[in-house]
């Protein structure tokens, strides 16, 4: 019983926001310092989350006010795109124990809260998750999820029209998605 709890605490961890948020890459310091300068620039907090499952009392935003990632030509990504992302990284969190772990920690905080020394946020170990360490997937799923739609749209236009008088499905050539580095 311990070992598997203390191999679902190490899965866990990467979820939880560390005290001191880790330094990234000179370049990444470089973009996130370019991007708090630009002046109308998008926080990561203010991407509002949604979970898949009833939990008391847990975070909707990440606690992150460093700005958006952006892609490699410098643009910010979108909302939407990060509220997807960050989504399914919570159903990681639920599919490795997440909501179990919040669940007894809540226990705690209802059992413990009413003491001033222990203090109100003592055992809430809220979802977190770092974008910007994450730069390179996150920027590798967008191109996938770009040449994904960019595929749908074609057979879409293909299939959007039957009785045309075109006998052969739309030629799929190697979308950028597939050989861009990252």
């Amino acid at each position: 019983m311990q070992e598997a709890w203390l191999e679902q605490h190490t899965v866990l961890e990467k979820f939880k926001r560390p005290e001191i948020i880790p330094e990234c890459s000179a370049t990444v310091e470089k973009e996130i310092k370019r991007l708090s300068l630009v002046k109308y620039h998008q926080v990561i907090h203010d991407v509002e989350l949604e979970y898949p499952v009833e939990l008391y009392l847990i975070n909707k935003r990440l606690l992150d006010y460093r700005p958006i990632p952006s892609h490699i030509d410098g643009k910010q990504f979108s909302k939407p795109y990060i509220k997807w992302y960050l989504e399914k990284r919570i159903k990681e969190w639920l599919a490795a124990g997440g909501h179990i772990e919040w669940k007894k920690n809540f226990q705690y905080f209802i059992k413990y809260s009413e003491h001033p020394a222990t203090g109100s946020r003592l055992f809430l170990k809220a979802f977190y998750w770092d974008l910007w360490r994450d730069l390179a997937n996150l920027r590798l799923e967008f191109q996938r999820v770009t040449g994904a739609a960019l595929v749908i749209a074609k057979w879409w236009q293909y299939a959007r029209f039957p009785f045309r008088l075109v006998t052969e499905p739309p030629v799929l050539r190697k979308y950028y998605y597939q050989t861009v580095e990252v």
